[in-house]
């Protein structure tokens, strides 16, 4: 087992969430409006890798609590957030929203199966 969860970057993730590729346009927001970043492309593919408790958080399907744990890590882990937060030019709602919305072409597209890797 190696690499990162898909949802929060927790390293070596032990489950596959399986769900069908699909394209998607990358959703800014800022001060709780949406904007087009200009950015866009496939999922991850047909196996989203997941913690174990991403992989709980998905089974229990919250997708909030999903997305705050994924705005948790970039807020914690990612000194571009965590200075665009302290400076205040982002929330940690925007934050929040914005891992929701990227986030969502798997909960729109997922089969609800899951496999160990």
């Amino acid at each position: 087992m190696s690499g990162i969860c898909d949802f929060c970057s927790a390293p070596n993730p032990p489950w596959q969430e399986v769900c069908p590729e699909d394209e998607y346009k990358l959703i800014g927001v800022q001060h709780g409006r949406e904007f087009d970043t200009g950015w866009a492309g496939h999922s991850l593919g047909d196996h989203w890798a997941a913690c174990r408790k991403c992989h709980t958080i998905i089974a229990k399907g919250d997708a909030v609590a999903l997305a705050r744990r994924g705005a948790d890590h970039l807020v914690r882990k990612r000194q571009d957030f965590r200075l665009l937060v302290a400076q205040g030019l982002l929330s940690y709602t925007d934050v929040v929203a914005m891992t929701r919305r990227s986030q969502a072409p798997f909960w729109r597209k997922r089969t609800g199966e899951s496999r160990p890797r």
